[in-house]
């Protein structure tokens, strides 16, 4: 049998080489339908799972040499037997990922198109063999049909669902439903939330897919060289999905997109190196083990991580090629592979086109992974410490982080002297410690172009016997071949190069919740130097069982346009809280400072003591122009609680006016405040204003007078547990002011309360 199924293989990359497309097509389905009755008798897993892959293979090829004959015009009983092959396919790789249901569905929708191909041709006989298929798939959903009623019984839903806690992953409130619904039209676009059957979106139909939202809008310098768009099977013969992953195969091209190619490299090198799914996890279609594959229709899936949530991004093959056709976009120097422009065209489409106006390797690698970023940035006046360095050296051997770099702004001519280019990310590729030095391997995007200074491939005096065996380092091959790979010291890095975009795998948390937040432009000062009061706040609780845990918080501003981004945003962190609401900035120890960046992300990392601590962290922008929604996400090492600071159920507020009104001048006013009920908890009472005057707070009651303090410039307040009954309430200047103070007065209670 094996021998000749080998033969028949033989004859069938024959045909297919050949062009005998029609032949080539009946000798694979042939191959397919044997390898598929073989692996349904084959006992060994392993060799089960090999038999399927082979055969995902032969039907994959099969479908696309179809094509090949019928062309995109193909008729309805053609297409209709392309369907069933892969509707069997899409069965075989549910059945081999366990979800027995979506197999069963699967194989019932390919029965029905392969008996539908067979009346069509009129064909009766029992000995044809997509009859014997028919029979097979029969013959499997029969003996899948008692799994099935078992696990229908198994999975009975409980008559009480478990609360929710900060813990787990909450179900989205109707205020984050609408967040992120409006978060999903970006550039003009909609881009739906990744569902988990997103990955069995239909990839087959009676044509070549086309994207219903068009072509992509090109780069200026896609445009002058442009010559036309064409097919994946247009532009090469064999096309394939994954040849082999490889960060050294990946080229920038035309577009200006070098940080998120340097992601790609990255990623690439990753899955190499610890033998893990990583890049290649976005890209839909898969076959049965989840790997990528080819689609002969041309349709493709891509799951980006964007706004808060994994997002659909469905996009077709067509690429832009030039006036002499040459691509002009991201490619891979191995023959006939696809995936670096495939996921390069969705993630362009998510940002509105070739026309990329540029990121950071942070943003984009997060985008791809959904790992966490970090900016890490070199200071020359400052070395990194051994615990930085340390770390990022850990975390990268050990397969926790992905770093690329960036370096500084410099002119053209300083540049090519350096071989570098300016603002530019590589890819890093490699961290080693050799006789005390920090060494570094880069890759250049463009594969081409590399650093002229110290430990170069010129360098003749530094790279030295141990050096060389050390790094396992070629330099007579390295001054052959420029391939855009170098490797430069730290202390180099330290003078032309700005940041380090470090991306840290999630699961090394534990623990992650995840909050979806809007913050009305009206909400509060447009500066909040004065006051954090009206600022979004959450309360953080940590038990944790040691020393040192960690807690990281990630906020991740919801982008909708490529405009440039002129929010500068920040966490900070406070501690000893207990987990109630700052309102100045200085009223509680700083536990974390966050620096104010126009970067969508933003992160704040600490470490808490063994036991129970509480925080308060505050989301802060350098000047507020307009309104945000954002996602926040935490993560820990230990168990924690976290949401939003506790706000009161009751508010108002009373407007006047001190200074000079009407010609005189008021120095302070009175209001009455009443409480008819018992109260059981604080009392807020806020006085604001957007000038400079100093303003003070007094309340004087049967209990006792209390005020805010030292008179304080545009805000002051009182949070206060009062009694039932009635309080006068003084709002004060602090010194004589030359204009009119137009004040707001706001109570806050978990009572009902009347002022005047």
């Amino acid at each position: 049998m094996e021998v000749n199924l080998r033969a028949l293989a033989a004859k069938a990359v024959a045909a297919d080489k050949g062009g005998q497309y029609r032949a080539a097509y009946a000798l694979y389905y042939h191959l397919a339908d044997a390898l598929l009755n073989m692996a349904h008798d084959e006992q060994n897993a392993a060799v089960r799972d090999a038999t399927l892959r082979k055969a995902t293979e032969y039907i994959n090829r099969a479908v696309y040499v179809k094509q090949m004959t019928d062309g995109p015009g193909n008729s309805a009983a053609a297409q209709t037997h392309d369907n069933e092959l892969d509707h069997v396919n899409q069965g075989l790789d549910s059945e081999a990922k366990g979800d027995k249901r979506e197999a069963n569905a699967a194989y019932a929708s390919g029965c029905e198109l392969a008996l539908i191909y067979l009346e069509s041709r009129s064909i009766s006989s029992a000995a044809h063999p997509l009859s014997k298929k028919v029979v097979s798939i029969l013959s499997r959903m029969e003996q899948i049909k008692p799994e099935l009623d078992s696990h229908a019984q198994r999975n009975t839903p409980p008559s009480n669902n478990p609360p929710t806690t900060a813990d787990n992953h909450p179900e989205l409130s109707s205020m984050e439903m609408e967040i992120l619904k409006s978060a999903s039209y970006i550039n003009s676009r909609l881009f739906l939330p990744w569902m988990s059957n997103d990955k069995t979106e239909p990839f087959s139909s009676r044509t070549l897919f086309s994207d219903p939202d068009g072509m992509l809008v090109l780069s200026r310098e896609q445009k002058q060289k442009f010559g036309c768009w064409k097919r994946v099977s247009e532009i090469m013969k064999f096309p394939t999905m994954i040849a082999v992953i490889s960060s050294t195969a990946i080229v920038q091209d035309v577009v200006t997109d070098c940080s998120f190619v340097a992601s790609l490299c990255v990623s690439a090198a990753y899955e190499l190196k610890f033998n893990k799914q990583l890049i290649t996890a976005c890209v839909f279609p898969q076959d049965f083990s989840g790997y990528p594959i080819f689609n002969p229709i041309g349709k493709y899936v891509v799951k980006l991580f964007y706004n808060g949530i994994a997002r659909m991004i469905v996009v077709d093959d067509f690429l832009p090629l030039s006036s002499e056709g040459a691509l002009m976009c991201t490619y891979s120097t191995n023959s006939n592979e696809i995936w670096p422009s495939i996921i390069e065209k969705a993630y362009m489409k998510l940002n509105g086109g070739y026309d990329f106006p540029g990121s950071n390797s942070g943003i984009d690698l997060y985008a791809l992974t959904g790992w966490i970023p970090e900016q890490i940035f070199i200071r020359v006046s400052e070395p990194m410490n051994h615990f930085q360095w340390s770390r990022l050296y850990d975390g990268f051997h050990n397969g926790t982080v992905l770093l690329t770099i960036a370096t500084i702004a410099m002119s053209d001519e300083a540049a090519e002297a350096l071989g570098l280019v300016s603002s530019h990310a590589y890819a890093v590729l490699d961290l080693q410690l050799v006789a005390g030095v920090r060494m570094l391997q880069l890759k250049n995007p463009w594969n081409h172009r590399r650093w002229n200074g110290k430990y170069s491939h010129n360098d003749r005096v530094n790279w030295t016997r141990e050096f060389k065996n050390a790094l396992n380092f070629d330099q007579l091959g390295a001054m052959q071949l420029d391939d855009g790979i170098f490797w430069i010291d730290f202390d180099s890095v330290r003078q032309h190069f700005e940041s380090i975009h470090a991306n840290w795998n999630p699961e090394i948390f534990k623990y992650q919740h995840v909050m979806h937040v809007a913050w009305p432009r009206e909400s509060g000062p447009a500066i909040d130097t004065f006051t954090l009061a009206h600022n979004p706040q959450y309360g953080i609780e940590v038990n944790a069982a040691e020393e040192n845990s960690s807690v990281w918080l990630l906020l991740s501003k919801h982008v909708t346009t490529k405009e440039e981004n002129k929010d500068y945003i920040t966490l900070h962190v406070y501690a000893d809280t207990n987990c109630k609401r700052v309102y100045y900035p200085e009223m509680y120890k700083v536990l974390y400072v966050g620096v104010y960046v126009n970067n969508p992300h933003v992160l704040a990392t600490f470490t808490v003591p063994k036991g129970v601590s509480r925080y308060t962290a505050v989301v802060s922008q350098h000047e507020k122009t307009r309104s945000l929604t954002f996602s926040l996400r935490a993560y820990a090492t230990h168990s924690f609680l976290f949401g939003s600071v506790r706000a009161y159920s009751e508010q108002r507020v009373i407007r006047g006016a001190l200074g000079f009104v009407n010609d005189t001048h008021v120095s302070h006013a009175r209001h009455n405040l009443k409480f008819t009920a018992q109260l059981e908890e604080n009392v807020l009472i806020m006085v604001e204003e957007e000038g400079d005057a100093l303003l003070q707070l007094q309340i004087q009651g049967a209990d006792g007078i209390y005020d805010s303090g030292a008179p304080r410039q545009r805000f002051a307040f009182i949070e206060k547990g009062l009694n039932q009954g009635m309080y006068i309430i003084t709002v004060s200047l602090g010194a004589p002011c030359s204009k009119a103070v137009q004040y707001r007065l706001t109570f806050r209670s978990f009572v009902e309360m009347e002022v005047d």
